[in-house]
């Protein structure tokens, strides 16, 4: 299964800086291909965070409030540590904290991770 996926992922990198003319950055922008690959980006969510539900599950068994956090940080990872990369390149904005004024993914995420639980 993990194999699959390292060839899956290096055939698009192969795919995306090495095809004449751009062509698969253009195709990867049209809009049919670009919802295709939104749905899937969103079919995996679920799946992650229940992940860290079952591993939050494991490490704190009984704490409720720390299985949420735990998923909702696995399942909305990026958005999560982009406060802390903006801060090391010096445009770090307080109110741009997941945290202060979350984003319509961390709040699906936190939706399914109290409809999960």
């Amino acid at each position: 299964n993990d194999n699959l996926k390292v060839l899956l992922a290096t055939f698009l990198w192969f795919i995306i800086y090495y095809s004449p003319q751009d062509l698969g950055y253009q195709v990867s922008k049209m809009f049919p291909v670009k919802m295709m690959m939104y749905i899937v980006k969103g079919i995996y969510y679920p799946k992650k965070i229940y992940a860290g539900m079952k591993h939050a599950q494991h490490i704190l068994p009984g704490n409720i409030m720390a299985m949420i956090i735990i998923a909702v940080c696995k399942g909305n990872g990026s958005g999560m540590i982009k406060p802390a990369c903006r801060l090391v390149r010096g445009v770090w904005r307080p109110l741009s904290s997941e945290f202060l004024v979350p984003s319509v993914t961390t709040k699906y995420c936190v939706m399914c991770a109290l409809l999960l639980h």
